[in-house]
């Protein structure tokens, strides 16, 4: 059973709806603008035809077809910067070091499936050399869903999780007896695998070792996403979305004396 004190949590950064929804306008009248001015530039080409569809919704589909760009040429041109002019220079002490570095940990890439009951227990499943896993944890999972790496002194996990939650009264067998969790910190049960198998569970201790030290931004990310998500809510209901139409504009470049 891993056992690591929670950190310090705060809820000062919490984000209120009031500034959701002053970035999710943000965001929308930005992307508002990006959309205009791209229409704007559709509209200023010479356009040589023109047709016209209908999808079954009543949205048009416009197909033009339009004089090339006076910059075409030049654009079409413009070299691609090659590898060299874009990786920035390493001095050999820096490089050394880079390959030190990806000495010292093995690369494990680790996937779990998750179901959070009643957003306080965890069930955790995963399958290790052919081998099934389940251990239920105290650590609500729902704060690492932005989690992807974790580094140890010796290991670096990359984490693919899927992530569910659940009530128990919903369950036809109920969870199973489990020890009594602390409430200050990270603790898991493994009931299902072979224990003395270290190796099988490094993956999950890293991962609440993570938890437990970053608690406080973890919810602090989680609150903040989840406002963001309840205000783009909001925002789509009192400003639904109108159909639009498709514009579709290309241009034949001209050739060349001598091309094919």
């Amino acid at each position: 059973m891993l056992s690591v004190c929670f950190a310090e949590f705060k809820e000062t950064d919490f984000m209120a709806p009031a500034e959701a929804d002053a970035i999710i306008a943000r965001r929308e009248a930005e992307q508002a603008e990006r959309k205009a001015n791209r229409l704007s530039e559709l509209e200023k080409a010479t356009v040589l035809s023109e047709g016209v569809d209908y999808l079954p919704d009543g949205r048009k589909v416009i197909i033009r077809e339009v004089e090339p760009p006076e910059n075409v040429e030049a654009s079409l041109a413009k070299p691609v910067p090659g590898p060299e002019a874009i990786a920035p220079v390493l001095t050999a002490e820096q490089l050394a070091w880079i390959e030190g570095q990806s000495d010292l940990r093995s690369h494990k890439v680790q996937m779990l499936s998750c179901t959070v009951y009643d957003r306080s227990i965890t069930q955790v499943r995963w399958t290790h050399e052919g081998e099934r896993y389940l251990a239920y944890t105290n650590a609500d999972f729902n704060y690492l869903r932005g989690v992807m790496t974790v580094e140890t002194e010796t290991d670096r996990f990359d984490y693919f999780f899927g992530i569910g939650n659940s009530k128990s009264k919903y369950l036809k067998h109920p969870l199973p007896t489990l020890p009594a969790f602390s409430p200050d910190r990270s603790e898991y049960a493994l009931v299902k695998g072979n224990p003395s198998n270290l190796a099988a569970t490094a993956g999950l201790e890293a991962l609440l070792a993570h938890y437990d030290a970053n608690l406080d931004s973890l919810k602090i990310a989680h609150q903040r996403n989840e406002a963001l998500t309840a205000a783009q809510k909001r925002y789509d209901e009192a400003h639904p979305e109108q159909p639009e139409d498709f514009i579709l504009q290309f241009w034949v470049p001209e050739k060349k004396e001598g091309s094919k």
